[in-house]
């Protein structure tokens, strides 16, 4: 996994706690989508959107 995604992964464990159904899933999310920056980006529009929603 990128550091990248960590991040993202470690961003959502602060807004929901490590064990919310949001963290969970998107860390399956993170860690099922293939390396790439299309990606990546998608994941950092996904927890952008959990941020301000």
């Amino acid at each position: 996994m990128t550091k990248t995604r960590e991040a993202l992964i470690d961003e959502m464990i602060r807004m929901y706690g490590f064990e919310a159904e949001e963290t969970i899933e998107f860390a399956e999310l993170a860690e099922s989508l293939p390396a790439s920056t299309l990606h990546d980006y998608l994941l950092e529009v996904l927890v952008d959107c959990h941020k301000h929603f």
